[in-house]
């Protein structure tokens, strides 16, 4: 295509889309910590925890990020629209794509390294998912080693998906959602490498779906279960940059879906791919390696869509279209459609799963005679500013929050944490603060456990300690 302007025009087109580019980022950025951070590696969560029903979150500040998410993504559209057509952005497209033969070393570089680190930490793909199995063990190490040969990658896919399927079985699937892109990222791996020029053709959509699904699943995480965020952000205050706690996490909240969404219908994909990188980075230094292991995965996705952009196998979703109206239309539509989608079927699954059953209570560590027995007390003060502040005594115990998810060993573990019954919080130290409450009486009670949650007894009761705080 051949393309004419001035120098003058074309300078300050550039600039304007630039300087909306920097707009949009900025407002990606300012809630990036919490938006991509995966609450469950460092909060607290019990799938006995209720979900808040779509009535009640959806306050006027869940409307008002919506609304807002409406306004940047028909702003991505305008400028996806008007920079395909840039010389100086075709010349970088060109350059990234006479690179895409890279993307599948790329892809099975990421695997080994995920997989490595799994297999030595014992756990599933990711930091969260603990497995005590050797036969897990040992296939992850096969398909470590299927890995590393070009000619054997597709069947390190087939193992990757079946470890996912694994998780599925062992964790339900459910909680197996979280990390649905492992097994897009499974099919990249089994398909790619394959002659059928179809199935070739599939493996950049499927992981576009896959990562951006993810993205909107975590981002209904924090809006269904707004306490595991709540509590770490209450762990790391500076998160919210002063803002109130539950603005800021609804804001961060639809930070993610909106994410995912522009990736699933391709938008801007290299920039977004840029930008999410960049998010990751700074989520990093909040949060260290483990948030580097978790996300390696992702890392290397948005490292393919870079260099791939949205392919050209198929016709990204964003282009359905021809006219800007329609794609307008067509966007924001489907991400309303979407959005509801996901959060009516995160709530309803997430109901499910939650309800109180055998299998979700915790196990008891009887101390017997031998043993030093720990006690527990509990104080309550109200805080200068706003909640509460609980003193969590005890003797006998030491907090290990470096051993969580470890084996239960007597004297050492953590604090469950329940507000009027309901299990909140776990506490890795003698105190908490607990945000300013409804008014009336509230009972506050915490409980010792050890490092694998299980509750310690004594006599068959369970070492506990309570108070009833009464809310202005």
């Amino acid at each position: 295509m051949n393309h004419s302007f001035s120098h003058s025009s074309g300078s300050r087109r550039t600039g304007t889309r630039f300087a909306c580019w920097l707009i949009v980022t900025g407002i990606l950025l300012a809630g990036s910590p919490v938006a991509s951070a995966h609450v469950k590696w460092f909060s607290d969560f019990d799938w006995t925890a209720t979900p808040l029903p779509f009535a009640e979150l959806a306050t006027p500040t869940f409307w008002a990020m919506f609304a807002l998410s409406l306004v940047v993504l028909s702003v991505f559209i305008i400028v996806d629209d008007r920079t395909t057509a840039e010389p100086r952005i075709q010349w970088a497209i060109d350059w990234l794509e006479r690179n895409r033969l890279s993307s599948e070393l790329v892809m099975r570089i990421a695997a080994f390294a995920t997989l490595l680190v799994a297999w030595q930490a014992g756990t599933l793909l990711t930091p969260e998912l603990r497995v005590d199995n050797v036969w897990v063990e040992r296939a992850q190490f096969v398909v470590i080693l299927l890995l590393l040969w070009p000619r054997t990658t597709s069947l390190a896919g087939v193992g990757l998906a079946g470890l996912w399927l694994y998780g599925v079985l062992r964790f339900g699937a459910f909680h197996m959602l979280d990390y649905v892109n492992a097994l897009g990222f499974a099919w990249f791996l089994m398909v790619r490498p394959l002659p059928h020029r179809f199935l070739q053709a599939t493996a950049l959509p499927v992981l576009y779906s896959t990562v951006g699904f993810s993205l909107m699943w975590l981002g209904s995480e924090k809006l269904v279960f707004p306490q595991w965020g709540e509590y770490l952000l209450d762990q790391n205050p500076l998160l919210t940059m002063g803002l109130p706690t539950s603005f800021f996490l609804t804001s961060a909240a639809f930070v993610e879906i909106g994410l995912g969404f522009l990736l699933i219908i391709c938008v801007l994909s290299r920039s977004l791919s840029i930008t999410i990188t960049l998010v990751f980075f700074l989520t990093t230094c909040v949060f260290g390696k483990v948030e580097i292991i978790g996300h390696t995965l992702i890392h290397a996705s948005l490292i393919v869509f870079l260099f791939e952009g949205p392919g050209h196998s198929f016709t990204p979703p964003s282009l359905f279209h021809k006219t800007l109206k329609m794609r307008l239309a067509f966007a924001n539509v489907n991400f309303a459609l979407t959005v509801f989608a996901v959060l009516f079927a995160y709530t309803a699954a997430a109901a499910q799963v939650t309800e109180p059953s055998a299998e979700h209570q915790h196990k008891k560590f009887e101390l017997s005679a031998t043993d030093v027995i720990p006690t527990l007390s509990l104080r309550a003060e109200p805080d200068s500013r706003s909640g509460w502040n609980l003193q969590i005594i005890t003797e006998n115990f030491r907090f290990t929050p470096e051993s969580a998810g470890a084996a239960a060993v007597a004297g050492e573990g953590h604090v469950h944490l329940y507000l009027d019954g309901e299990k909140t919080a776990r506490v890795y130290g003698p105190w908490y603060h607990l945000p300013p409450l409804t008014s009336g009486e509230h009972e506050i009670r915490v409980t010792l456990n050890g490092n694998d949650h299980t509750d310690f007894c004594l006599n068959g009761e369970v070492i506990a300690a309570t108070v009833t705080i009464s809310s202005p």
